[in-house]
């Protein structure tokens, strides 16, 4: 007999150690990956409507408290959002132009902040909305003091320096992006292997769609 098999270090007959593995459920990992599909897609599109929403309700909100008047604003899920003032009753325009990306930052930092608070275990939902929200009025910002073709040309036709607008950008971004850090798993990535919480998706979709449905019911 073997020596090691003598020792009680391996189990008698071959010296073979067999290793049992549980049967992978092929149906099971697709559906959960389905679900993971479903969350991610939704919360993306979802975080992009919202960015707009917010943002237009900064300049909105700018307009109100400087007394300037708004003249249309455009939302909805196939368009690109836009505020329009009367440029002859708009008495602060630089206001109101910043009002748009820094209340698109407020707003959703602090949705985070009470979701973190009140129900701690569903705050990576709202924690991901805004991080998104800060990239891209970051990079909205700090591009367009490039392209100048939105708020950027009313921010620098109103004295703000185009390096203002880079800084904007550069920190706004880089606060989202460290924000995101370590999403990954909860939306299935990484550790996560395919895996997320179905109620979370379907509250995701049923907000999606209810913000689609307002969007073409307000604004169409």
């Amino acid at each position: 007999m073997d020596l090691a098999v003598k020792a009680g270090k391996l189990p008698p007959g071959d010296g073979m150690v067999t290793v049992k593995t549980e049967p992978i459920d092929v149906r099971a990992s697709v559906v959960e990956r389905v679900w993971q599909g479903m969350l991610i897609v939704s919360t993306l599109y979802l975080s992009w409507l919202l960015f707009m929403v917010f943002h237009e309700f900064g300049h909105v909100f700018g307009a109100w408290i400087t007394h300037a008047r708004v003249t249309g604003v455009k939302l909805g899920p196939h368009i690109v959002s836009e505020t329009t003032i009367d440029p002859l009753q708009n008495p602060l325009p630089l206001v109101v132009v910043w009002a748009g990306p820094v209340l698109g930052i407020a707003i959703p930092l602090a949705i985070w902040d009470i979701f973190r608070r009140a129900i701690p275990d569903h705050a990576y939902l709202a924690r991901f909305l805004a991080a998104f929200c800060l990239v891209a009025n970051g990079a909205y910002i700090g591009a367009d003091a490039f392209y100048r073709n939105g708020d950027g040309l009313v921010m620098i036709e109103c004295g703000t320096p185009p390096w203002v607008m880079w800084v904007f950008g550069a920190v706004a971004a880089g606060c989202g992006l460290r924000l995101w850090h370590g999403l990954g798993q909860r939306f299935g990535l990484g550790q996560g292997r395919g895996r997320v919480d179905h109620a979370d998706t379907v509250i995701v979709c049923l907000l999606l769609i209810g913000v689609v449905l307002a969007e073409l019911l307000i604004f169409s």
